[in-house]
C-alpha cells in the first residue's frame, strides 16, 4: 500500500515535470532498470535512493513517502550543499594521499 502511494506520487511528478521514467532515473543517478523494477515489484527504495529521486523531482522525501510538504525546504538545500562540499573535500584528500 505505501509503495503504491510512493510510486504513484513519483509517476505523477515525472509526468508533471515532462520527464520520462528513464530521464527521471538518470537525473536521480539510478539505473532505469533498477527504478522500474522497484516500481513493478512495489519496493520503496532505501532512504539514500529515495532522497536522490526526491531531489531529481524537486520535492522532499517526506512528500514521496507521506504526501506532505511537497516543496524542498531550506534544510534540503543546506544538506545538498553539505554533501557537495564533503564530496569535494573527499576528492581533494584522495589526491593528496595518493
Amino acid at each position: 500500500m505505501f509503495a503504491e502511494m510512493f510510486w504513484g506520487r513519483v509517476k505523477r511528478l515525472i509526468e508533471k515535470n515532462g520527464m520520462t521514467q528513464k530521464e527521471a532515473a538518470k537525473a536521480s543517478g539510478l539505473s532505469y532498470n533498477t527504478m522500474r523494477g522497484w516500481m513493478y515489484k512495489g519496493i520503496i527504495p532505501i532512504a539514500v535512493d529515495a532522497y536522490k529521486i526526491a531531489q531529481a523531482l524537486g520535492v522532499t522525501v517526506e512528500y514521496l513517502v507521506a504526501g506532505k510538504n511537497p516543496r524542498k525546504s531550506q534544510a534540503d538545500d543546506i544538506i545538498k550543499k553539505a554533501c557537495s562540499l564533503l564530496r569535494e573535500a573527499e576528492e581533494k584528500l584522495g589526491s593528496i594521499v595518493t
